[in-house]
């Protein structure tokens, strides 16, 4: 494949992305308002699904603590135990939202939305470079 076409490509797989990330943060917020802590589903014998609210574990209200270890018995709750001892606190500066875990073929899969606190924006500003949107074509 020539340059054109495989960065063609790479920003079609952004696009992508972006949109999947859209509606994640739209159907997350639809959860909340519903006032869901978390939604577990065991559709299938090799397969189970978990959505869980961070921001609640974030701010210590929640805890999954108890399946650290489990694995073999609960995947999906115990990936949920292992990212609460892992992921930053409220103070971080990084508001975690949600995260939705998919466990199967003993593999956990996870993905975690969140937003950056004003509180360090002004870091990542000063500390980061800016890519410009223009520069990519």
């Amino acid at each position: 494949m020539n340059r054109r076409i495989v960065m063609d490509r790479k920003v079609e797989l952004q696009e992508k992305i972006e949109s999947c990330r859209q509606t994640i943060v739209e159907c997350e917020k639809e959860l909340k308002e519903l006032r869901t802590i978390d939604v577990w589903d065991s559709g299938f014998n090799t397969k189970e699904s978990l959505w869980l609210d961070l921001q609640r574990v974030q701010s210590g209200r929640g805890s999954y603590e108890y399946y650290l270890g489990k694995y073999g018995e609960d995947p999906c709750f115990a990936t949920a135990a292992l990212l609460e001892k892992l992921l930053p606190k409220l103070q971080s500066g990084i508001r975690l939202l949600g995260c939705s875990i998919l466990a199967q073929d003993k593999c956990a899969e996870f993905c975690i939305t969140g937003c950056v606190d004003e509180s360090i924006a002004e870091a990542i500003r000063v500390y980061g470079l800016p890519v410009s949107l223009d520069s990519r074509k």
